[in-house]
């Protein structure tokens, strides 16, 4: 008698919760919100902190309200990628707030 392959019988196990209307659900939801994003950032908060982080303008961005989230943390830094000083100080800014953790 032939063995199966644990592969194989790990695939035919899954295979009809892949077909389940509730799993598929689940998945279209995470690839949406993996692609969007959990929060839409707004553009021009993105350019209006970029703006101030190049100019090294960063006691207007201590005035500034600006809740960090990962994806503006990562927006900024794919922005200004070839700025360090302007990079360290959204950590620093980032750092001082108590509901913010960088998830890296």
């Amino acid at each position: 008698m032939l063995r199966q392959s644990p592969a194989r019988v790990v695939a035919s196990r899954l295979l009809p919760l892949l077909h389940s209307r509730g799993f598929s659900e689940a998945s279209r939801t995470l690839r949406r919100e993996l692609r969007v994003g959990h929060k839409r950032i707004r553009p021009e908060l993105l350019e209006r902190v970029s703006r101030l982080l190049v100019l090294g303008r960063y006691d207007a961005l201590h005035d500034l309200s600006i809740d960090f989230s990962d994806e503006l943390l990562n927006s900024l830094l794919r922005k200004l990628r070839l700025n360090p000083e302007a990079c360290i100080e959204i950590f620093n800014l980032a750092s001082k707030q108590q509901k913010f953790r960088p998830d890296f």
